[in-house]
């Protein structure tokens, strides 16, 4: 496989990242005074212009994602500094773009987390608006994904995980002499995939029972829905990668486990385009209320 095709992969997710998502979350801060307390809003228009705008959080996230291209064309056109990329280090090219392609990601994890902190902050010297109180019917999760989804999810989930402690006790019985390694590494994926897929099911669940909130005005009355099911769709792109690694450490070659973070990638980038994408909220939908 040519290492162009995991510089595409990598280079779409990051301009995916720093400008669609970046340039999305530059609005949050409108729509979160918006929804605490629109009278205060309108009674303070520098501040409605101001967060309306929001052009240092747009600009900053430009600013990263441009950086961020930048570094990822210059390590695929080799001019990288060459302690970065020594053998020593990273055997092959593709994991250098994989490990740079991680690292990048991290400038707007942490620009945002440290705004999200101030910006809250600040939003707790505004004044809440009046909530009417109301009786809701308990929502589960069965209403957003139907039976004939989540039943054959848990047994493809088992399957998975049998799969994994199942191949590290073959080879624990076919070379004793590295049980240890052999136990550490298999053994401890089935443990780290069960973890994975116990934290999806309860953001899951903690999604749908969540109150209406900012990102409902941002992605419209059907992004609890689209939330719900693609978080629980991440299970099957948990189990899709883990397989591919699992072949890939079976068959002792590198080519699985590369294609395996290219799905990774993909994945990610195609379920966040499906939770965000406008739809039209169904006949009789109303908007979202805060409760």
């Amino acid at each position: 496989m040519t290492d162009w095709i995991d510089f595409a992969c990598y280079a779409v997710f990051l301009g995916a990242l720093y400008f669609v998502v970046g340039g999305a979350l530059s609005r949050l801060g409108f729509l979160a005074v918006l929804e605490r307390n629109p009278e205060w809003l309108e009674a303070h228009p520098d501040t409605r212009e101001r967060l309306a705008r929001a052009g240092g959080a747009r600009l900053l996230s430009y600013a990263l994602g441009t950086i961020s291209l930048a570094l990822l064309t210059a390590c695929q056109f080799r001019l990288w500094p060459a302690a970065l990329a020594a053998p020593r280090f990273e055997p092959a090219h593709w994991m250098v773009l994989k490990d740079l392609a991680t690292a990048l990601t991290l400038p707007l994890l942490v620009a945002y987390g440290v705004g999200t902190l101030l910006f809250y902050r600040w939003l707790s010297t505004v004044p809440q608006r009046e909530r009417r109180a109301a009786t809701l019917t308990p929502r589960e999760l069965g209403d957003f994904v139907p039976t004939s989804v989540r039943v054959p999810t848990y047994f493809a989930i088992a399957a998975h995980l049998g799969a994994w402690i199942g191949a590290g006790a073959w080879l624990i019985a076919s070379t004793p002499e590295r049980w240890l390694a052999q136990a550490s590494q298999f053994f401890g994926a089935a443990l780290a995939f069960a973890v994975t897929h116990t934290v999806f099911f309860w953001i899951a669940r903690a999604t749908v029972r969540r109150r209406p909130g900012t990102l409902d005005q941002l992605f419209g009355v059907t992004f609890r829905q689209r939330q719900v099911q693609t978080i629980f769709a991440c299970n099957w792109l948990v189990m899709v990668t883990g397989t591919l690694r699992l072949l890939g450490e079976l068959r002792t070659e590198g080519h699985l486990a590369r294609i395996s973070q290219l799905v990774l990638v993909v994945g990610v980038l195609a379920l966040c385009v499906i939770a965000s994408w406008p739809r039209r909220p169904a006949a009789g939908t109303g908007a979202s209320v805060a409760a």
